[in-house]
Parts: C-alpha cells; structure tokens; sequence
C-alpha cells in the first residue's frame, strides 16, 4: 500500500508509452515500464512489475483484483473528452438561437457522462471490496505531497511540447473548479450521477 512518493521508489510501474506518465513515476523514483494492456494481467501475476495505474472499472472487468491486493485512489490522471465544432460554421452558419441549442446541448453531455463515470466508479469499488481489495483514499495533505513531487516533471515536457500559455490556462481553470468545489465535492458528485440518470431516463422516454 503506498501512501507517500517516498514508498514508490524502487517499484516497477507499468504506464502506458506516455512520456508525461513515465516522467511522474521517474520524479518519485520508481521505474516506468511500458508493457501492451493486453500482456499486463500476466506481467503482474509473473512480477515482472509490482504495480500499474488504471481505470477502477478496468481494474474490476480485467481482474486485475486477482493479481493485486491494494488499490490507492490518488486521482493523478484526468482523461476528458472533447466536444470540436468548427469555429466558422458555428459563427457564420448557425443562428443565436441555434448556437445554444448546441452550447446547451454540450453541457448536458458533460453533467451526463461525468456522472455516469461517477456512478460506475462507485459501483466498481465497492465490487472490488467485495472481492478483496483494500482500497485506500489519501488524505488532502498525502495528495498534495504527491502533487508537490510529480507534478513539475509532468509541466516541463507538458510546457516544451504544448506551450507554457496553455499549460497554465489549464492549471487556472482547473484551480478555479476547485475553489468553486471547495469541500462540496461529493455533493457536486451525486449532483452529477442524480442528472445522468435523469437525462438517461427522459433518452429512454423518447426512444
């Protein structure tokens, strides 16, 4: 169980052939080892690596429950998806009204997906309790020790490659969300998963 940087040093981790991933494993001291998806459950089984960073319903689906005992929820990889539309077509082609039917339509998908995501996150580490895993949740100050140590490895290559300009749009916007969050994060949640359902419910209506 790992609750510190410190306790990643010397640990083999498998990451994907990202370079920001295999940075953040670096700066703590670990050994970064890319190893194929498909090859990972035996790689652990065989220990040829001692750990791996996953989605916690991939976790469950894959088994990886039988191959690992500890789970730790340090949140270090956000995956978004994006909604693209031409900047033209939607200035020049759509009217007022048009443009916030999709602007709305947007922010529906993103309240509905992240809720889903949230619920099924949920549903999973419970059915990973259940089976044995001991889950553990780092404390804020234990995730800002983390933070401190990973982080500026991942923004030097993130800076050289994508430009410090955006990088640091997106470190505003994402210190905005949780200012504006602030401890209301599992109200925020359950806010998101309550509207995924209902909007699901109302898809279903229709169909």
């Amino acid at each position: 169980e790992i609750k510190s940087p410190a306790e990643m040093k010397g640990l083999k981790v498998r990451t994907m052939e990202n370079p920001v991933h295999m940075e953040m494993v670096k700066s703590m001291g670990g050994s970064p080892t890319p190893i194929a998806f498909g090859e990972l459950y035996t790689a652990l089984q065989q220990k040829v690596v001692d750990a791996m960073e996953c989605p916690i319903v991939l976790i469950h689906d894959m088994k990886f429950y039988e191959v690992q005992k500890y789970l730790v929820l340090d949140g270090h990889l956000y995956d978004p998806l994006f909604v693209f539309i031409n900047e033209e077509f939607y200035q020049k082609k759509l009217t007022p009204e048009q443009q916030k039917v999709v602007a709305d339509a947007a922010k529906v998908l993103a309240a509905t997906h992240n809720g889903f995501s949230q619920e099924a996150n949920i549903q999973g580490l419970q059915k990973l309790k259940d089976r044995g895993m001991v889950v553990y949740q780092p404390s804020r100050e234990e995730m800002s020790k983390f933070r401190e140590v990973a982080q500026p490895a991942a923004l030097v290559y993130l800076k050289e490659k994508v430009g410090e300009q955006w990088v640091n749009k997106a470190l505003d916007a994402a210190k905005k969300g949780e200012q504006a969050v602030g401890d209301k994060a599992d109200q925020v949640i359950q806010e998101h998963i309550k509207m995924a359902n209902q909007k699901y419910s109302e898809w279903v209506g229709k169909k």
